[in-house]
């Protein structure tokens, strides 16, 4: 039992002993060497000590070539003599060797280790920008622009037309990628993993061109037909794609200005207040009256939001613009129609028809011609809101004496005043305005036509007999165009 024990006991001592011998040799040899499944900028090391690794790099860095790979499966090699890529030994295989983990070498059988030699590599920059700048995928004459992908027009509406990937590099991220994969001892790179090329912003899928196509096409298709009458003004898609902008967060709206722009523009063609029209008088002269505040007259600032919000709605409709001011017709370029009251300061007459008969003919006396701003104005008026009694300002008649100019002895003329009172007021019996003045009987007066005017008319107001203004009061109403001339 005690010679069985003690051969036991040796056993086990020997192989303390072999094992504590393996373990240091091992540790010792590792200690000089790279463990197992160590690689060098690529290259296997595993095993190697310092100066067979910085030979192996030496063989290896002559016969070193890197694969450039372009877009469209594109190849190019470049060899490390074209950039004169050379290893330089400055302690780091031995610094690498050294910094294992030595104490557990024995764990380290199945691991990978990658090391990193580009501080150790050296190359010619200037070489290597001259390399890139001969790569195929660099010449000039092969290069497409990338374009972004953008809404076009077509016959049928919009579209989005695809961006351009194209295949313009950046030079200097080219030329760091490949320097930096040489150094590192790389066999490939690819520039487009890397992010080389210059690439569209915007694609097909972009969601704010994609949202944009849809607006586009729903106020695209919209027409809108602005009725006038006899005529008609057709917008859709040939204007409206003139006011697309892009707001702040990039999406398409309506650009105000540009519809205000528009909707000025149909009103400087339909508008009439104020414009020459041809007439036809009581006696069947064709003559040319202008100016008055009678007329159609579009109004702008809500046409204009109107119109916006037709558009954005994307609703095809027919629809009659937003007036500020309204004529009597819409036939033709008569807006006056067939109702109105016409004055001739000629011949001091007036004459008002309806549906286009003469129901009412009288003489007049309208403004005095011989006082500066006394003259009844001229145009097409539109009527105000008509009232019996009513007390107005004093003027509407001379009260005050002038000079004949036609009497050889400059008599002085009077005509009997009216009634008025402390403060220059006057009532009359019928008051229908237009403007800033006003038919009414005369007052205090017996007389009417003729040149009466001239000398003894009123400051602008038009005055009839007092039985022709209580026919005309019962007819006359509010919009009723007044003619002057």
């Amino acid at each position: 039992m005690k010679s069985s024990s003690k051969i036991l006991l040796t056993i086990i001592l020997l192989l303390i002993a072999f094992a504590g011998g393996a373990y240091g040799y091992g540790a010792y040899f590792f200690s000089r060497h790279f463990f197992p499944g160590s690689t060098v900028n690529g290259y296997n090391c595993s095993y190697m000590t310092v100066q067979e690794t910085e030979a192996l790099m030496n063989r290896e860095v002559q016969a070193y070539k890197l694969a450039v790979e372009t877009q469209g499966d594109g190849r190019e090699v470049i060899a490390a003599s074209q950039v004169e890529l050379t290893y330089a030994s400055d302690g780091s295989v031995e610094r690498m060797i050294r910094e294992q983990d030595i104490p557990l070498w024995f764990l380290e059988f199945e691991q990978e280790r990658s090391y990193d030699l580009s501080r150790s590599m050296k190359l010619n920059e200037s070489h290597l920008q001259a390399v890139v700048d001969d790569l195929k995928c660099m010449n000039p004459s092969e290069l497409v622009q990338p374009e972004d992908a953008v809404i076009v027009e077509t016959d049928a509406g919009f579209e989005i037309r695809p961006e351009v990937p194209g295949n313009i590099l950046d030079r200097d991220r080219v030329t760091a990628c490949i320097g930096q994969a040489m150094l590192s001892g790389r066999v490939r790179v690819s520039l487009e993993d890397e992010g080389c090329y210059y690439r569209p912003q915007v694609t097909s899928e972009n969601e704010l061109l994609v949202r944009n196509l849809e607006q586009m096409n729903r106020m695209g298709q919209v027409i809108i037909t602005l009725d006038f009458g006899r005529q008609t003004e057709r917008l859709d898609r040939s204007t409206i794609k003139n006011w697309f902008i892009p707001d702040e967060n990039g999406d398409v709206v309506l650009d105000k200005e540009k519809v205000r722009a528009y909707v000025k523009e149909v009103a400087a063609m339909y508008d009439t207040r104020g414009t020459v029209r041809d007439f036809v008088t009581y006696d069947g002269r064709t003559i040319q009256v202008s100016g008055g505040d009678f007329g159609w007259v579009i109004d702008v600032k809500k046409e204009t939001a109107e119109l916006m919000e037709c558009i954005e709605s994307g609703q095809i409709q027919v629809r009659e613009p937003v007036y500020k001011d309204r004529g009597v017709s819409r036939s033709g370029l008569n807006d006056i129609g067939y109702t109105y009251v016409e004055i001739d300061i000629t011949t001091q007459k007036l004459v008002y028809y309806e549906n286009g008969q003469p129901l009412i003919e009288t003489p007049c006396v309208t403004g005095n011609m011989m006082q500066a701003g006394t003259g009844t104005p001229t145009g097409v008026w539109k009527a105000g809101a008509s009232e019996a009694p009513k007390w107005i300002s004093d003027g509407f008649s001379l009260t005050a004496p002038i000079v004949d100019a036609f009497t050889s002895d400059s008599a002085v003329v009077f005509e009997e005043p009216a009634v008025i009172t402390d403060d220059g007021q006057v009532e009359v019996s019928y008051w229908m305005p237009f403007y800033h003045f006003g038919i009414t009987e005369g007052v205090n007066r017996s007389e009417y036509g003729g040149d009466k005017y001239i000398f003894e008319g009123t400051t602008g107001n038009v005055e009839i007999p007092p039985d022709q203004a209580a026919s005309l009061y019962g007819k006359f109403s509010e919009g009723l165009p007044v003619v002057i001339y």
